[in-house]
């Protein structure tokens, strides 16, 4: 699997301010694994927080997915899965949040780049939905949202 380029994908999109682009180090993402309880990161994840895991410029500035916080969130999904009398897989790694209501995550397994599962409270059904299946092209399928949000393209 060849390693994407978030960062130009996030300067060719015009999302390259107000943020800085600033990823993490190996160490972070590997206290990441151990707050999260999972083995290992899949190669996918890894590249992306490398290279924005502490900012990306305006892509997903009003999501929370940057570390540290990232680190909390499974535990705060585990505590609205209580409520609803479900339970998240132990190999899930939550690694977005939004608002409070929406959380995305993926399994780590053998997958380098895994798909993404939703889990949104609502009103109606809380249950996973599948999203994307690959974290690379979900990633890169935002930056282009937001883009277009940005830019009314």
């Amino acid at each position: 699997m060849n390693t994407v380029n978030y960062i130009q994908a996030i300067v060719q999109a015009g999302l390259d301010f107000e943020i800085p682009i600033k990823g993490i180090t190996e160490r972070e993402l590997d206290e990441m694994c151990l707050v999260q309880k999972v083995s290992h990161l899949p190669k996918a994840y890894k590249d992306f927080m490398l290279q924005c895991g502490k900012g990306a410029g305006l892509y997903a500035r009003d999501s929370d997915f940057t570390y540290p916080r990232v680190c909390n969130l499974k535990h705060e999904l585990e505590r609205h899965l209580v409520n609803e009398g479900m339970e998240l897989p132990d190999n899930a790694f939550v690694f977005g949040a939004y608002q409070g209501y929406q959380y995305r995550y993926f399994i780590c397994d053998e997958h380098e780049d895994p798909a993404i599962f939703l889990m949104m409270f609502t009103d109606e059904e809380t249950s996973p939905t599948l999203i994307n299946e690959k974290f690379s092209q979900d990633k890169l399928e935002g930056i282009d949202q937001y883009k277009i949000a940005f830019y009314h393209i």
